[in-house]
């Protein structure tokens, strides 16, 4: 078996998003949704495909952010410069390659729903702590921990943790009534 790591050769800078003129220059409205269709398929297969490590370094924003949610494994470094999120909110978009499905998977409807609307940025120790990222690395440990990680996904001997939901997160988010009352408050 094997596994890969996706990480960026920019110092401070993972994946920053799409090009936003790329959107602009969109004539039609099939033109948009060619582009949306071939982000969703890019990412499946991501997600579908070998295990792959996200190792994050500096930004991590938008479509950025929405490789690295279609990796198997991610990790964030803890330098200065990381920050996760999805600021194509604050133009009037919303994410368009599957984060809107992918971000309340891992973290839950509730916590997902705040960055989603928002666009607020997200600190590594943040994103550990809601379940965004799986693991922490100083940023000169960042690739050995990526590549032992991938190496533990190949041979099965990573077993990963997400976090259990709570009874009020399983009432909220586990029931189309609860989803109903989240969806309205968002």
């Amino acid at each position: 078996n094997s596994a890969a790591v996706l990480l960026s050769g920019k110092q401070n800078n993972y994946i920053a998003g799409a090009d936003i003129k790329m959107i602009e220059s969109c004539e039609t409205r099939e033109d948009v949704i060619k582009i949306v269709k071939e982000g969703h398929e890019m990412m499946n297969k991501l997600e579908r495909g070998k295990p792959i490590v996200a190792a994050i370094n500096g930004q991590c924003l938008g479509g950025g952010l929405e490789v690295a949610l279609a990796c198997t494994y991610r990790i964030a470094s803890t330098g200065p410069k990381t920050t996760m999120g999805l600021p194509e909110v604050m133009l009037g978009l919303l994410p368009g390659a599957g984060g809107t499905q992918r971000f309340p998977k891992l973290v839950g409807v509730q916590k997902a729903l705040g960055f989603i609307t928002t666009g607020k940025n997200i600190k590594p120790q943040q994103a550990k702590r809601m379940g965004l990222v799986d693991q922490l690395a100083d940023p000169n440990a960042l690739e050995v921990a990526a590549l032992q990680a991938a190496r533990g996904l190949a041979n099965k001997s990573l077993k990963i943790k997400r976090k259990k939901r709570n009874w009020m997160e399983f009432a909220l988010e586990g029931n189309p009534l609860g989803r109903n009352v989240l969806f309205k408050k968002a």
